[in-house]
């Protein structure tokens, strides 16, 4: 069963592996696991997802990409999961834009910037125990929004732990110990390419955000190549200085 859950229970503590924060939004992976959901300026917990399946399987990396999370873990599985908001069971259909969340949570809940910091004076938020028992958290008000993190799919990507990944538009990239590199498009959840030219673990890669489909990727014997990720061909390799 799932755990998506922004219910407040007694957890234990977890060195933080991964971190992602876009529009507010603060995404934890854990070295057991877990991933934890915050609202970025004013600290509140809003939910977390935790499994079976996921337990002791640490997070190793972790992007945020509009309403969708790609988490990489240990074993060199990746997680494609989905965010959803719900208001008194209801479904909010907004697709979870930025423009969205930014205007709602600046007017709404967090206010000004200087209400921040000023709040932030007067406010210290325990993670360590996750044991949040704050009344109005407890008992949220009936028009407070819940976030719920939902599995879309589960795919044994690479055979050994998962060391880089980056995401930009629909094609998330990843590399590995095992020498390998994964294009994935993150709207269908598919696996396009593997990549083979490293002889050695994947240490670094990026995708680039001007020539569109172009990644590179280095690893951990000195080697640089750079792919076409939309056709999955092999463009060019620089050899390590000697």
């Amino acid at each position: 069963s799932i755990s998506s859950s922004n219910s407040f229970k007694s957890y234990n503590t977890s060195p933080i592996w991964a971190l992602d924060f876009i529009d507010n939004l603060i995404v934890i992976g854990c070295a057991d696991g877990r991933l934890e959901f915050w609202e970025g300026t004013t600290g509140s917990f809003k939910c977390i997802y935790q499994t079976d399946s996921t337990h002791g399987n640490g997070v190793t990396h972790i992007k945020l990409a509009s309403d969708k999370v790609v988490a990489a873990r240990l074993s060199g599985r990746i997680d494609f999961l989905r965010l959803e908001t719900y208001t008194q069971g209801r479904h909010i259909d907004w697709n979870f834009t930025s423009a969205y969340r930014r205007t709602h949570v600046r007017t709404g809940s967090a206010g000004s910037i200087s209400n921040f910091n000023q709040q932030q004076n007067q406010r210290y938020v325990q993670r360590n125990s996750l044991n949040l028992t704050q009344p109005s958290q407890q008992n949220p008000s009936p028009t407070e929004e819940e976030l719920r993190c939902i599995l879309e799919l589960q795919h044994q990507g690479h055979t050994q732990p998962i060391t880089a990944l980056d995401v930009l538009g629909n094609i998330l990239f990843t590399g590995s110990q095992d020498h390998t590199l994964k294009v994935f498009h993150t709207d269908s959840n598919t696996l396009f390419f593997t990549l083979h030219g490293h002889c050695s673990p994947i240490t670094a890669l990026l995708i680039d955000r001007f020539q569109t489909g172009t990644g590179c990727s280095g690893s951990q014997d000195g080697l640089l190549c750079v792919w076409d990720l939309i056709t999955g061909n092999f463009l060019l390799i620089f050899q390590p200085i000697t």
